[in-house]
């Protein structure tokens, strides 16, 4: 019962960080739009700087359970998780988004993948079925920092060139 909760839990959370990023189109928050793309440097540097967010979020989250004593802060903990990490997620979106449409895929593509991970989460606990997907993780990872984009502009706009290239004089 305790998975099915996760799993509905992930799901909501996944909407709610859609309609985070939806909202970030409608008010143009450049860092919640969707549109454009990432090369593999900025992808690097972003899921980095957001795998170290999510990293002292966990911490400040697992800080905060270890030292609840009454039943109101716990539920104030885990509603403060909760929102945390569906911005973190809509974050996680515009990253994988704006990275699959530098291949000329549609950036639903990676909206998918985080929803993916987001669902698996809460496997983790599963020691064999959190190695396999921590596997396919890295593996897909690897892939989108290894394979280049197309070098040309497609749908989604033009190469994305950061830092710039420095010509000769």
């Amino acid at each position: 019962m305790d998975i099915l909760f996760n799993v509905g839990q992930a799901f909501v959370m996944g909407l709610i960080a859609f309609t985070i990023t939806r909202w970030g189109y409608v008010h143009n928050i450049k860092i919640l739009l969707l549109q454009g793309r990432l090369n593999r440097l900025q992808f690097l540097i972003g899921l980095i700087g957001l795998t170290l967010v999510a990293s002292l979020f966990n911490n400040l989250i697992s800080t905060l359970m270890n030292n609840v004593v009454i039943l109101v802060s716990y539920w104030g903990v885990r509603l403060l998780g909760f929102l945390g990490h569906t911005v973190i997620l809509s974050l996680y979106y515009v990253l994988y988004a704006r990275r699959v449409q530098d291949f000329s895929l549609h950036g639903i593509v990676g909206i998918c993948w985080c929803i993916f991970i987001a669902f698996t989460y809460p496997y983790l606990p599963i020691k064999s079925t959190s190695a396999a997907f921590m596997v396919i993780i890295w593996i897909v990872n690897l892939a989108l920092l290894v394979i280049p984009g197309t070098n040309k502009a497609n749908r989604y706009g033009a190469p994305a060139i950061w830092p710039a290239k420095r010509t000769r004089r």
